[in-house]
């Protein structure tokens, strides 16, 4: 629940260590969640991020989905 791995076919865009703003659209969500998060890997099928400085209610919400959705898809 700390961090995402998000599948992308170009990640050679982005480098370990810098630091994005993304919006992730939870399903449990009405509108995306904008999250601060580092890039902590990189691969040929995505990049990998670290959330930093969640707020209590980004972490609710991520939470939230999580435990609705954990035992519905396989976490690889």
């Amino acid at each position: 629940m700390g961090g995402v791995f998000v599948e992308i076919k170009n990640a050679s865009q982005v480098k370990v260590g810098q630091i994005l703003q993304l919006a992730v659209k939870f399903p449990t969500e009405y509108e995306p969640t904008k999250l601060k998060a580092q890039v902590v890997n990189v691969r040929d099928r995505g990049i990998g991020f670290k959330f930093l400085d969640l707020s209590r209610e980004n972490q609710e919400v991520i939470r939230v989905c999580f435990n609705t959705f954990k035992d519905t898809i396989p976490i690889t």
